[in-house]
């Protein structure tokens, strides 16, 4: 949940840091596959979920783009041929709307 005093221009300063911090650079990624963090903004979600959730639609972006995005659990982040069968909960929860 986004606090209720933060600012849209505080809070994307925050999903940036902890993209950077897992070596994935906002303006990079952006440029190839646009997340909406407005939206998510918007959507009362914390800058650390919407990294998160960005970072998830960025890998699945990458894995369709050299097709290798995974066949068995619809719009899975992971890669073909991963290892088990259950997602993270925020994973499910995200599962129908990531990169929406």
């Amino acid at each position: 949940m986004v606090p209720p005093t933060d600012t849209y221009d505080a809070w994307p300063k925050r999903a940036r840091e902890t993209l950077d911090s897992i070596n994935m650079p906002m303006e990079d990624w952006q440029a190839v596959s646009a997340f909406d963090f407005k939206r998510k903004f918007a959507a009362d979600v914390s800058s650390g979920d919407a990294a998160l959730r960005a970072n998830r639609s960025w890998w699945l972006q990458q894995n369709k783009r050299i097709d290798q995005n995974c066949c068995r659990t619809p719009n899975s982040w992971l890669p073909q041929g991963h290892r088990g069968s259950r997602l993270p909960t925020i994973m499910r929860r995200e599962s129908a709307t990531i990169g929406a």
